[in-house]
């Protein structure tokens, strides 16, 4: 019996083991390459998922401090002030009533004097029977105000005097801060009334397109308007935004029972319907500036008092910082966010 390997079943057999190892290799290296696509492609969805997430999160903050949520009531304006002061890590000695106070301060400021702080409205409102005998002066409209004065000639003494005015003047909605204008009445026969001027001018010429010379109709028409603003001038007005009372400086007796009049006028946005105001970027500067400052006037009282540790309150600094940041706000307010003013002389 030969105890020596065959050779050739050797090399036979070294072939058979290297040709299953390599099948086994090879089947590895595909399913390992199977396997990382897989991986590449759910790490490509997860990717996609998160980069969706973050946008509709990106989004929604964005939305909310665009639209306005981000801050939408008093109460969170406060808390945002305060938070920038340095609450909760730093007692804000200013009390819950003083902020209370400042809001309404700084909310009636934003109202009067930012453009986004009003807005353009129509009012009409129809004159009934008793406005109209009121307004002029036949009813109960009467007022009589007397008043005793002390007169200067030697021998009359105290006189009195009686002085009398009528309550020719239309109340308007507290909300109401300013009136433009209120529409023309006219009753002339230039722009009123089915053969006036201006309808028979249209009537005649503006039919024939062809003939029409814009000139000699430019013309003409500027020439109707300074008759009719001749003939009809435009409603003189006197409001007065404490009142709430508009006087209109006109002959009440030209009107008719249930006429409308109309007012082109500026009212005051409602923080309570609309809360977006809240969340104004001015606003929330303004009313921390305001905060400051009077947290700053509390502590100037104890200006130089020593605290435990060594330790003094410089509300002096913090006023005047208050103070410089108020008056670049302001400044801010009428250099980009006030209507510009009237042109208007006299």
């Amino acid at each position: 019996m030969n105890s020596e390997v065959d050779v050739n079943v050797l090399v036979r057999n070294y072939h058979r083991r290297l040709s299953e190892v390599i099948n086994q290799n090879v089947l590895l290296e595909s399913k390992l390459e199977s396997l990382s696509q897989d991986y590449a492609q759910l790490q490509k969805v997860v990717q996609d998922l998160q980069e969706e997430n973050d946008d509709e999160t990106s989004n929604e903050n964005w939305g909310r401090v665009m639209v306005g949520h981000a801050v939408s009531g008093r109460t969170q304006l406060k808390e945002y002030c305060l938070r920038r002061l340095g609450f909760p890590v730093l007692e804000i000695n200013v009390d819950d009533d003083q902020i209370e106070d400042l809001i309404d301060d700084a909310i009636q400021y934003f109202n009067e004097r930012h453009y986004n702080g009003i807005e353009r409205t129509f009012l009409k409102h129809k004159i009934t029977v008793e406005e109209k005998e009121i307004l002029e002066g036949t009813g109960a409209g009467i007022t009589t105000t007397t008043t005793s004065v002390e007169s200067n000639l030697a021998g009359i003494g105290v006189t009195t005097v009686a002085w009398e005015e009528n309550n020719n003047f239309l109340q308007l909605p507290d909300h109401v801060i300013g009136v433009n204008q209120v529409f023309k009445m006219d009753n002339s026969t230039i722009s009123s009334g089915l053969f006036n001027l201006k309808y028979q001018l249209f009537l005649n010429d503006l039919y024939y397109y062809g003939a029409l010379d814009l000139l000699n109709y430019t013309m003409t028409k500027t020439y109707l308007e300074d008759l009719s603003r001749l003939i009809t001038p435009d409603t003189q007005i006197r409001f007065n935004m404490r009142q709430h009372r508009l006087y209109l400086d006109i002959d009440w007796k030209e009107f008719t029972q249930d006429q409308y009049i109309v007012l082109d006028c500026q009212r005051a946005v409602n923080p309570a319907t609309f809360d977006g105001i809240f969340n104004d970027w001015w606003l929330k500067r303004y009313l921390t500036a305001t905060i400051k400052k009077q947290w700053g006037q509390n502590l100037i009282k104890f200006q130089g008092v020593l605290m435990p540790g060594g330790v003094q309150l410089n509300g002096r600094q913090l006023y005047d910082d208050a103070v410089i940041e108020i008056e670049a706000l302001v400044e801010e307010l009428k250099t980009e966010y006030e209507l510009p003013p009237l042109d208007m002389i006299g």
